[in-house]
């Protein structure tokens, strides 16, 4: 044990010898490629740039040059956006702040613009990236608190309605960080498409904010809840993304500004990782993972933004990208100003990890998407001015037409197509003679317009020859004559219901799939798939049926029928309805209210309501 211990002890000896020699030849050399100071620094500027990418050199800490070296990354001051390392490796950026530079000059040089921008109804990211222990955390955190308090500075010019939700990645599962319940591991979060090239994060907490004070606090509250752990470089490293959106809407606007600030974990060598347990290890991996379906993304979109044909950009790929998919989707319908700033340590040790930041950081710079023009498309919402979206809506409205002055008073199609479901009928309610069931069925027939308008920009039309042949697609009755016969006499396989459930000691009353034409909440949509006669008696029972028709005379037997459900509010589409083919349930022809249209959507294999 002995004789192991000291070789082992003279191993480690021999490798710091080696290290303070090298170090020693550097600083002999450092004169010959450290740049000059300069008096004057050469500003260049970044107005009307959507992508910045600027880096942070962290100050040398007390007692680490004796573990990590000299300093050996420099920020040129003769020219704004120039870093320098040792053996005169040179990056270009936008901006490059040096040890000295404050939080406050970095803010207000580069983030302050992105709250203006989110203050005027627009998008904007920061994202901060870099090694364990370069100092992300420190500024992110620090900038948030400055970004609270621009926000209210500009709630005194205008009247700003301020909410906050903030999450973290860990792998790819989501938690609330401002959830204030008893989980271990926070309250989790579904991240969905929004449909219109945006992101819901369903489940997290979104928090009104009152004042500049109330905010920070949150912030605060929420970073400490975070998953930290010792790393080599760091005591107390974040080992998960965080997340802080900030939603601002100006009283009367129907645009709403995100400001998405953005804390990534520490990405960490292989190397760094080896002394570390298999749960250390796992995470550190999907860390990197994440981080590397990032860079992909970044390379992506950046070969899209120089015109690139056929480009594809994997932002499905990991929950850190489905998040900030309003970034990277290139077709997103709002434009997002973005920061990158790339923090890095400053000593010899870390020079490997720091070129490999700047890389990231450069890949960066050439996403730089131009303002779209969107030319108009009849068939395509989301290309809608407000007069063609009014245009629209009292022609495919209904009976009686809904009021679109009412319902989309400014809105263009994309803004509508955002609309809460419950904000859209409420509108909807609005014009006299109008019901919940017009309401949704008209929803529901904007979204099924939307929905196969991005089908088709996905898909090339087959030609007439190789075109699947043409099938219902609604269950409406062609038959002219069986469309006249009372409804209980018509009832068939494939027909939609409106039913309302028992409440028994065999059905379970199940949540709202629907509303009646009262706004009835218990009423749930069905699709009829048989007369129950047709169905073996046990099955007949197990299902809830009142009684087996075999057990009576036709005459004296109460018709029920196998049916399956239509569950509403699937994630893509908010008036869709997904049929659950194996949720069977039996249904007397008695609790039957009425027939419904529903028409099938072959792009998103949804039912959508017909008018």
């Amino acid at each position: 044990m002995s004789s192991n211990a000291d070789s082992s002890s003279d191993i480690n000896a021999e490798q710091r010898a080696e290290k303070h020699a090298e170090w020693a030849l550097f600083e002999n050399r450092e004169d010959h490629w450290c740049p000059a100071p300069e008096t004057a620094s050469k500003v260049t500027s970044i107005t009307g740039k959507n992508t910045v990418v600027a880096v942070r050199i962290r100050p040398v800490l007390e007692g680490e040059a004796e573990t990590g070296g000299p300093q050996a990354v420099y920020a040129r001051t003769d020219t704004t956006g120039i870093a320098q390392t040792w053996q005169n490796s040179i990056f270009e950026t936008d901006r490059v702040y040096h040890d000295a530079t404050t939080t406050e000059f970095i803010f207000d040089d580069v983030v302050r613009p992105l709250v203006t921008e989110v203050c005027n109804g627009r998008n904007a990211t920061l994202f901060a990236y870099g090694q364990t222990g370069s100092g992300k955390t420190h500024t992110v955190s620090q900038l948030q608190n400055l970004a609270a308090k621009a926000i209210f500075e500009e709630n005194s010019k205008f009247c700003l309605s301020v909410h906050m939700s903030i999450i973290e990645l860990a792998g790819n599962k989501a938690y609330d960080l401002l959830y204030e319940g008893d989980l271990d591991k926070g309250k989790p979060v579904t991240i969905i498409d929004d449909g219109v090239g945006g992101t819901n994060l369903r489940g997290a907490d979104e928090v009104a904010m009152p004042n500049a004070g109330t905010m920070i606090k949150r912030i605060e509250t929420a970073a400490a809840r975070r998953r930290t752990s010792a790393t080599d470089k760091n005591s107390a490293s974040s080992r998960s993304h965080a997340i802080c959106r900030i939603r601002v809407r100006r009283a009367g606007d129907i645009e709403v500004g995100e400001l998405y600030l953005v804390d990534l974990a520490g990405s960490e060598a292989a190397r760094d990782t080896a002394a570390h347990g298999k749960q250390r290890v796992d995470e550190t991996r999907q860390i990197n993972s994440s981080l590397s379906v990032l860079s992909s993304c970044i390379q992506k979109k950046a070969g899209f933004d120089a015109g690139k044909k056929h480009v594809r950009v994997p932002f499905r790929e990991s929950a850190l990208t489905r998040v900030l998919r309003h970034i990277f989707d290139p077709k997103a319908i709002k434009q997002c100003k973005m920061v990158v700033l790339a923090c890095v340590a400053p000593c010899l040790e870390d020079v490997k990890s720091t070129k490999n930041t700047f890389r990231y950081a450069m890949d960066c710079r050439g996403m730089d998407a131009k303002k779209k023009v969107v030319l108009y498309n009849p068939t395509s919402p989301t290309t809608w001015k407000n007069k063609q979206l009014k245009d629209w809506i009292k022609e495919n409205s209904g009976t009686p037409a809904i009021d679109a002055d009412i319902l989309a008073p400014s809105e263009s199609g994309a803004q509508i197509i955002a609309l809460a479901a419950s904000e859209f009928e409420q509108r909807c309610l609005k014009t006299v003679g109008v019901t919940s069931s017009q309401a949704s069925a008209f929803q529901s027939k904007l979204w099924r317009m939307h929905t196969d308008a991005k089908g088709a920009r996905c898909k090339k039309t087959p030609s007439a020859a190789n075109a699947a042949p043409a099938g219902r697609t609604t269950s409406k009755e062609p038959n002219v004559k069986v469309q006249s016969l009372p409804f209980a006499n018509r009832i068939r396989p494939g027909m939609v219901v409106e039913y309302k459930p028992r409440i028994t000691g065999r059905e379970t009353k199940k949540p709202n799939m629907g509303k009646s034409d009262t706004g009835e909440p218990d009423v749930e949509l069905v699709m009829v798939f048989s007369d129950m006669s047709a169905v073996d008696y046990a099955t007949h029972v197990s299902l809830g049926a009142p009684e087996h028709p075999r057990s009576r005379s036709w005459s004296q037997a109460r018709i029920t029928y196998m049916c399956a459900r239509l569950i509403r509010n699937h994630p893509t589409a908010k008036s869709g309805y997904e049929l659950q083919p194996w949720d069977t349930i039996a249904v007397d022809a008695k609790e039957m209210k009425r027939e419904v249209i529903m028409a099938y959507d072959q792009p998103s294999r949804l039912y959508f309501l017909e008018i």
